[in-house]
């Protein structure tokens, strides 16, 4: 018994990392229910567009990228919404983010952050006010 039970808790890890997130089942749905309200497009909090890649992968006001494909460890997202950061939790309100809604967000990106129609967009140019 405890070598079948050894076998299903060894086999556990490997599953999820086999598992790739789908975007538009998955990743999308969370990213439009809990960041888009302020970070979408009607209104960019601190400069942060998180409902198109480019504007993503570019960061908000910081100039620092929210999502930085294939380095979870490296993105703000994960930073805000799993609490690194004492001095900003997102979402600032309501229910936290699960630790599994998390994980999710943290193998999208490090597998490449994958958008689907938006793989090679580039960020909006910038305005010059010269």
């Amino acid at each position: 018994m405890r070598v079948v039970i050894a076998a299903i808790l060894m086999s556990l890890p490997v599953a999820r990392a086999q598992h790739k997130p789908d975007f538009a089942r998955e990743v999308q749905p969370l990213l439009e229910s809990r960041c888009w309200s302020c970070h979408g497009a009607k209104l960019q909090l601190h400069g942060l567009r998180l409902d198109r890649r480019a504007d993503a992968l570019k960061g908000g006001g910081s100039g620092v990228p929210a999502i930085v494909p294939g380095a979870s460890a490296q993105s703000l997202l994960i930073k805000y919404v799993s609490g690194l950061d004492k001095d900003v939790i997102m979402p600032p309100s309501g229910d936290r983010l699960k630790p599994a809604e998390i994980e999710l967000l943290r193998t999208w990106i490090d597998d490449g952050a994958a958008w689907p129609g938006q793989e090679d967009a580039k960020p909006a140019p910038q305005r010059s006010d010269h």
